[in-house]
């Protein structure tokens, strides 16, 4: 039996905080993904990457069945872990074991060319006594451990966290959480996590989400479909975005389809999401090629979306910018330019067909 593990009580005054730390770590722990199942055993059709070995490598431990911990209260935690376009990036995805109390949150870890070091955006869901989260910030492993710095941005400040993951042979980590007050970081929590079968567990099944509306309605067309084309070099693409109303995001992933559609390669991913200091929304692209790139959704009307986007491309840094737009006769329009000075050059013209279920 997995036994979670948290250190004493801190002094009177710290109590109301560490109540309100637990539900966090839980949130903080998961990733927003499909509704529908979207660990890596249930990835069917998707192609069975080979053994990781370049900047994320040290990730390749996380990947496979589930990890489990307990908490006080007796519930469980479960994590799964999916690798991303080119094994540059991973998606965590977790739950409990009481559906009825199941936070989600949404957490990716990537590879930033530009910044040479693994980067990540956590966004949790409105917790009680704390609000919606947003945070970014950067993990590193030396061997069997690994520390990470996330600055999460809340209703009531940003808070400078940490935390640390510590490997006990290839099945078994502790995963502890910590926060920096002004004097340095102090411990809140700490979990022990070990890995079991992918079948352990009760995934809670998410209600049919209400349509996105107000600043989200361009996603409204987009979302509930799945989008089939073809890429640059011939080969046939599908596309799906995913509404979580809970987290403000929506998800979009890519995969190349090869062997008449019974073979999927993640080729893109993308993440739009809400912060909670600006009423602009944000996004945050992903390619297989290694590109990183982030901007505002600078305009969003019914159907449409514009991206403005700056990253990098191995050590290039380029600008792009990128509309969605579904057509009159129910195609999604897809055009990529790239900006340099007052240049703005066409890169990529496609359509999407909608694909029946």
């Amino acid at each position: 039996m997995t036994i979670a593990r948290f250190r004493p009580v801190p002094p009177p005054q710290r109590r109301r905080r560490r109540r309100l730390v637990l539900p966090l770590l839980c949130a903080l722990s998961a990733c927003g993904t499909a509704p529908a199942d979207p660990s890596p055993a249930s990835a069917a059709g998707e192609q069975a990457p080979e053994a990781a070995t370049g900047p994320m490598a040290d990730f390749a431990r996380l990947i496979g069945g589930e990890w489990c911990a307990t908490l006080a209260s007796g519930d469980r935690v479960f994590q799964a872990w999916q690798w991303g376009p080119g094994q540059l990036s991973l998606r965590k995805t977790a739950w409990r074991s009481d559906p009825a109390d199941s936070p989600w949150a949404g957490e990716v870890f990537y590879w930033h060319p530009g910044q040479r070091r693994t980067c990540l955006l956590s966004l949790h869901e409105d917790i009680a006594g704390v609000g919606r989260g947003v945070g970014a910030g950067w993990i590193t492993f030396n061997g069997d451990t690994a520390a990470a710095r996330l600055d999460l941005r809340q209703p009531r400040g940003l808070r400078a966290l940490s935390f640390r993951w510590t490997f006990v042979g290839p099945d078994r980590h502790t995963e502890a959480l910590l926060e920096d007050h002004g004097h340095g970081p102090e411990p809140l929590n700490a979990l022990e996590f070990v890995r079991v079968p992918p079948t352990t567990g009760q995934r809670p099944k998410a209600a049919a989400a209400p349509p996105p509306t107000g600043r989200w309605r361009a996603f409204a067309a987009l979302v509930g479909t799945t989008w089939e084309g073809t890429a640059r070099d011939g080969s046939r693409t599908r596309t799906v975005f995913e509404w979580i109303p809970s987290l403000e995001a929506a998800w979009a992933r890519t995969w190349r389809l090869t062997d008449g559609g019974d073979r999927r390669t993640p080729a893109l991913d993308a993440c739009f999401y809400a912060p909670l200091d600006t009423g602009t929304l944000r996004c945050l692209v992903l390619t297989e090629a290694g590109g990183v790139f982030d901007g505002d959704v600078a305009a969003a009307v019914a159907g449409a979306l514009q991206l403005d986007l700056r990253g990098h491309e191995g050590d290039r840094a380029v600008a792009r910018e990128v509309r969605l737009e579904v057509a009159a006769d129910g195609t999604l329009h897809h055009r990529v330019w790239s900006l340099q000075g007052d240049q703005r050059t066409l890169l990529t013209e496609n359509r999407h067909a909608r694909r029946d279920p």
